[in-house]
């Protein structure tokens, strides 16, 4: 009997993400391809809402997924383990070894799967790229909303939190309105409020907060499901930055939110 080399599973997984685009198709037959996404529909689990999961097909993250309805989260071999295997991780590396054609035994096949997989400095650059042009894309989607904040929802939804812009004087200049903006996991648009992150060299990233009016003068976080969890996200940098504010009536120094990487940074 042939000995079948032996194979990190980190390395599979790499090379299952190299071969991604072939994958999703495989496994996820019913999705659609949006911008650097794979978007589906969940196929392991009974809510099954349009855009609460993709996978991603390019760049640094290629391969890696997110349910964003459940807080799923993994790399292309663990999307397998789901989708293929019933959740076995040793039921998933056998399936992986031969939808790559690399369980022969034979060494010219796993060298030529080796080959695929970027090297770690390839996967550096990448990384680097995708971090960019994320950087960028925030930049761009802060600069499209209006820094004209009265009498809009944002003004609304910070009053109903005890936030009354009118009175304080001067408008935080971190913060902006976006009447129309994207959201990914209702695939529709809605009011927003788009919130600067700034960091070494200037704005690293933007938080948005998904608004829904509710009556005249009146706003809140957008509700799906009963819930309020996807109304904010990131698009961009977050870990390291801030979102200033200015000194307040207390006179003491100036004001920010600090953010740290437990803050997770998506382009959706």
């Amino acid at each position: 009997m042939t000995q079948r080399p032996m194979i990190e599973v980190g390395e599979l997984a790499r090379m299952l993400a190299a071969s991604i685009d072939r994958l999703v198709l495989e496994l996820l037959p019913d999705g659609r391809r949006h911008g650097a996404e794979w978007v589906a529909l969940c196929p392991w689990r009974g809510d099954r809402r349009a855009g609460s999961f993709s996978v991603h097909l390019g760049g640094a993250k290629a391969g890696l997924w997110g349910d964003f309805s459940a807080g799923d989260y993994g790399d292309a071999l663990d999307l397998v383990a789901k989708a293929a295997c019933g959740g076995s991780k040793a039921d998933a590396i056998a399936w992986a070894r031969r939808w790559l054609g690399i369980d022969t035994g034979n060494p010219a096949d796993l060298a030529r799967a080796r080959r695929s997989v970027p090297s770690e400095a390839e996967r550096d650059k990448r990384a680097e790229e995708d971090a960019e042009r994320a950087r960028e894309g925030a930049r761009r989607m802060w600069l499209h909303a209006s820094p004209k904040l009265l009498d809009t929802p944002v003004d609304w939804y910070l009053r109903g939190r005890g936030i009354a812009l009118a009175e304080l004087g001067r408008l935080p200049g971190a913060i902006r309105f976006h009447p129309n903006l994207w959201h990914t996991d209702t695939r529709s648009h809605h009011p927003a409020m788009v919130t600067a992150i700034a960091g070494p060299g200037g704005q690293i990233g933007t938080h948005r907060t998904y608004l829904r009016t509710i009556g005249s003068g009146r706003a809140e976080k957008l509700m799906i499901d009963g819930s309020t969890r996807a109304a904010k996200k990131v698009f961009g940098q977050v870990a390291g930055g801030h979102i200033a504010l200015w000194r307040g009536a207390s006179g003491k120094d100036r004001k920010s939110t600090r953010l740290n990487s437990s803050h997770v940074s998506e382009s959706r």
